[in-house]
């Protein structure tokens, strides 16, 4: 497990001299903040990438994707927070809902996808399935202001803690504002300390949360390991008011949906852009009659859908209500009252369709390309499991 000392940044942040990166280590949190209760910031992430080489948190924004700081994936972050677009380079596991990490609340997924930003220390992360039973949080439009508070939370080291068990909170108190950052000072000793870099900076509106801001980067005075002659708490903040957007856009891109069993992806036939067109899996390629996008629909735990072809702009669909099985899947005109054309994306890939209560299938993950895909009653086989690459 890596453990580094507070280290000043370069050039790409001359402005901010001697405010140290506070990323590497395992989880960790506000020095004196607050355990946050079950039911508050659900939407915050415990993220450990590799081996426990690194440890961040993040926030849910989307039921896939978290934002989080680039930095925690950068090669060296005190030289440059630049990250590639794709998969990250090391296995990197999010942990979201569960602010006491002994107990199963919430889920466990891993990101398989970096969608970063070029002008501040934000990326975009991908998971490999759709948190249901976590509310993500919507962005702020407005900019932090100064003298505004703010809450922010982490799993990073505390006063006395090198790695907590639970998720905490504290309070900020926005100094200043620029394009793309906010200056902070942390209230009652609170500051942001290794680990809680990329955590949720908060704002709160008539009760509702929004996230006005990232944990980038701090002077993590009081936290554990930190030399005791620091007692700045101050720090850095990325702003993402402003970057809804840039979210919804990533989040709406349309991607291959690869089956697990077969490792082959759906597709339309010949382009064909017909109603009633039966679909197959074929080698994937990444050719738009391959491309899907989820598209929410209303109702249920937040986990239904519709699925919508990139080329023929037709959705995957049972024909004529039918709830037999081996039923061939089809493409027909999108239309989310209709339920034979909504699908459930649950907790380990399956889509399960609204009408027929069947699970979208490549039959006994025959590897054939051209193999029809079918419904039929949903069980844990791999054939019934897909992922959006």
């Amino acid at each position: 497990m890596r453990h580094t000392r507070p280290k000043r940044l370069s050039a790409f942040a001359a402005a901010l001299l001697a405010i140290p990166v506070a990323l590497s280590a395992t989880t960790a949190s506000a020095v004196t903040g607050t355990p946050a209760p079950s039911a508050n910031a659900t939407y915050a992430a415990q993220i450990v990438i590799g081996d426990h080489d690194r440890g961040c948190s993040g926030v849910l924004v989307a039921r896939q994707w978290l934002l989080t700081a680039a930095s925690c994936f950068a090669a060296d972050p005190a030289t440059s927070i630049s990250v590639p677009a794709g998969k990250p380079a090391l296995t990197t596991t999010a942990t979201i809902g569960r602010s006491d990490l002994t107990s199963t609340a919430g889920a466990v997924r891993e990101v398989v996808e970096l969608v970063p930003r070029t002008d501040r220390d934000v990326v975009l992360a991908r998971l490999d399935r759709p948190v249901t039973n976590v509310t993500p949080i919507a962005l702020a439009t407005a900019a932090p202001t100064m003298g505004e508070e703010l809450t922010f939370a982490g799993y990073g080291r505390t006063a006395t803690e090198w790695a907590p068990l639970n998720l905490h909170t504290g309070t900020l108190s926005v100094d200043a504002s620029a394009t793309t950052t906010a200056t902070v000072t942390g209230k009652n000793g609170a500051a942001a300390c290794m680990g809680d870099t990329g955590g949720p900076v908060i704002r709160t509106v008539s009760g509702i949360p929004q996230l006005a801001a990232l944990n980038s980067r701090s002077y993590q005075g009081g936290c554990y390991g930190i030399d005791a002659a620091e007692t700045r708490t101050g720090g850095i903040a990325a702003r993402v008011d402003g970057l809804a957007s840039w979210v919804t856009g990533a989040v709406n891109a349309f991607r291959p949906l690869t089956n697990v069993g077969t490792k082959r992806c759906l597709a339309v036939p010949n382009d064909s852009e017909a109603d009633f067109t039966e679909l197959f899996q074929w080698t994937c390629s990444n050719g738009t009659e391959q491309l899907w996008r989820l598209e929410p629909v209303a109702g249920g735990n937040g986990d239904r859908y519709q699925v919508r072809n990139s080329n023929s702009q037709k959705c995957l669909a049972m024909p004529n209500n039918n709830v037999a099985d081996r039923t061939v899947a089809i493409q027909m005109t999108c239309a989310s009252a209709i339920g034979e054309r909504v699908w459930i994306h649950d907790s380990i890939g399956r889509l399960w369709n609204l009408n027929s209560n069947k699970c979208l299938t490549v039959l006994a993950s025959d590897p054939a390309p051209g193999a029809k895909v079918v419904q039929y009653p949903c069980g844990t086989n791999t054939d019934q499991r897909w992922t959006w690459s």
